[in-house]
């Protein structure tokens, strides 16, 4: 594979402490930021990777991890507010997601942030 760096570390996703991202860093930062849902077929095209970098998040693994993804914003129904937060999908293999199969995500985060904004209104 030209351009991935396989992993040389025992140490992969979960193994270790979570990485502390700045607001609108990241896949999950500029979804949660824009508002938009945000699919990437192959993260380790040079256009992907670059706007995408971790810099010093960044760790050996990602490449070989992080293919492809999915960012999905859990949005209030109007989508006028702030996310509540991200649902996010990752696969070590390039073209795992798409449009069309990212869909459920869309459906997960409508049933999440009516589910939060339900629970919301009934604790007043």
């Amino acid at each position: 594979m030209t351009g991935v760096q396989k992993c040389a570390l025992p140490i992969y996703p979960s193994e270790d402490e979570g990485r502390k991202w700045k607001d609108g860093e990241g896949h999950v930062g500029h979804a949660f930021h824009s508002n938009i849902t945000l699919i990437t077929p192959d993260g380790t095209e040079p256009h992907v990777r670059d706007l995408m970098a971790a810099g010093a998040n960044t760790k050996l693994y990602d490449a070989e991890v992080y293919r492809s993804y999915v960012s999905q914003p859990i949005s209030q129904p109007d989508g006028t507010a702030r996310p509540f937060g991200v649902i996010v999908a990752t696969s070590d293999h390039p073209d795992r997601f798409n449009k069309a199969n990212a869909l459920v995500l869309h459906h997960a985060s409508i049933i999440l942030a009516t589910a939060i904004q339900v629970g919301y209104d009934s604790s007043r």
